[in-house]
């Protein structure tokens, strides 16, 4: 596996960390606008990401779930 791909996993990595986070707190409350909004940032920048190292099926499932959110918002 090329660096730009081992990079790309570990900014992953942290990057599901903190959606991980958001998500297991819903577990007793419902979410707010800005974990909304922190969320949206972190699939982006997973898409962003993902796109740059060639994984073009991952691109599709991340617009998915940010067109998700997008709709959670309004």
């Amino acid at each position: 596996m090329d660096e730009l791909k081992l990079v790309f996993i570990e900014e992953a990595e942290d990057l599901f960390e903190g959606i991980s986070s958001i998500l297991y707190s819903l577990e007793e409350r419902e979410i707010t606008e800005s974990e909304i909004d922190e969320l949206f940032r972190n699939f982006h920048t997973l898409k962003g990401g993902s796109g740059s190292v060639g994984f073009e099926n991952f691109v599709k499932l991340v617009h998915l779930l940010e067109n998700f959110l997008d709709i959670l918002k309004h």
